[in-house]
């Protein structure tokens, strides 16, 4: 119903007058000699001949000429739909081109706001497309949708990416201070016989509550040291012996966290990036962290979670990059069957 009142409108706006007019002037031809030969039944006369020939032909010449025209109005706005079309498509190409190899959220949120317009209006343009046309492109939006659900995930293993990150959750001073309390209840271990087996067992659980801020070194000797106590306690040559100090993490000194965080960020910058090197670079430090016994658990613990999410997002990243090739293809190629099936329409 609305198509229908944008097309009177625009009938009333554009042709409503002359058609009256024209209409109007072979409409009053016709009628009048239709008129004049009821009055004049035996009339015979050329001028009659002429007469109705000209009405007649007035009125058929005018809608001829407007079957015409709304013909060839039709025709163009066909052909303009396609190539809206195509340069909706050629958007779309630029739009993912720009999600790599340096990817921003605003070039997904843009894409995203595009490619729903993109849906609404395709059923509108259906009539305007071959049938083959037409599933290429909703095969596209398609790749599209998978292509944004990439570029999200993609969002989060970046936003979970960073060192800074693991220096705040476990960082050099959490650890060491973590230790330094261990150490000053190590100090405070009242060596007199009376408390000496007590303070000990307290000490054994504290250490055991925060295994994972230390290695196994660090563990053995500390279990050590209170089995040692514990064994000399009732000893009534009991005799003092040295505390273990337990040093600290080098966080900061672990130069595998420093390259993987390099070429992280450079595989976001340069379009031929080998993202084989990465991996082979996680994994050879994987290994040489997983064999530094020096290094406390936890902090071995969290330093695998940044592996996996370097490796999560390098992985997301490169199906990203393969994806944007794939659908920059399809669209290329559809582009050019619509122009070229507009050239012979």
């Amino acid at each position: 119903m609305n198509k229908i009142a944008k097309s009177l409108k625009k009938w009333w706006e554009e042709w409503a007058k002359l058609d009256f007019i024209i209409l109007g002037f072979g409409i009053l031809l016709v009628s009048g000699y239709v008129f004049y030969r009821q009055e004049n039944p035996g009339l015979e006369s050329p001028l009659m001949d002429v007469w109705s020939n000209i009405a007649t032909d007035f009125v058929i010449i005018w809608l001829s000429v407007r079957l015409v025209d709304t013909f060839l109005q039709s025709r163009e706005k066909h052909h303009a739909i396609r190539r809206e079309i195509v340069y909706n498509l050629n958007f779309f190409r630029v739009q993912i081109r720009e999600l790599v190899p340096k990817f921003y959220p605003r070039n997904l949120s843009n894409l995203k706001q595009e490619l729903m317009w993109g849906e609404e209006r395709l059923p509108k343009r259906v009539n305007h497309l071959t049938p083959s046309e037409n599933e290429k492109i909703i095969y596209i939006f398609s790749k599209l949708n998978q292509l944004i659900q990439t570029g999200d995930e993609l969002l989060q293993s970046e936003i979970s990416i960073s060192l800074s990150r693991i220096n705040s959750e476990i960082t050099d001073d959490s650890i060491q201070d973590k230790r330094e309390e261990i150490n000053d209840a190590l100090r405070s271990i009242d060596t007199s016989k009376d408390n000496i087996k007590n303070d000990i067992l307290n000490f054994r659980s504290l250490i055991s509550s925060n295994e994972d801020f230390f290695n196994e070194s660090d563990l053995e000797r500390l279990y050590d040291y209170c089995n040692l106590k514990l064994s000399l306690s009732d000893d009534e040559n009991y005799r003092y012996h040295p505390v273990p100090y337990i040093n600290g993490t080098g966080l900061y000194k672990i130069a595998s966290l420093k390259n993987i965080e390099h070429e992280w960020r450079l595989l976001a910058d340069h379009p031929e990036y080998d993202y084989e090197k990465l991996f082979e670079l996680i994994e050879s430090s994987k290994q040489s962290i997983l064999n530094d016994k020096k290094l406390p658990k936890k902090l071995v613990s969290v330093i695998m979670d940044f592996f996996s999410e370097v490796y999560k997002f390098a992985k997301c990243h490169q199906k990203l990059r393969a994806m944007v090739d794939e659908i920059t293809i399809l669209i290329d190629d559809t582009r050019f069957d619509i122009m070229e099936e507009s050239e012979l329409d």
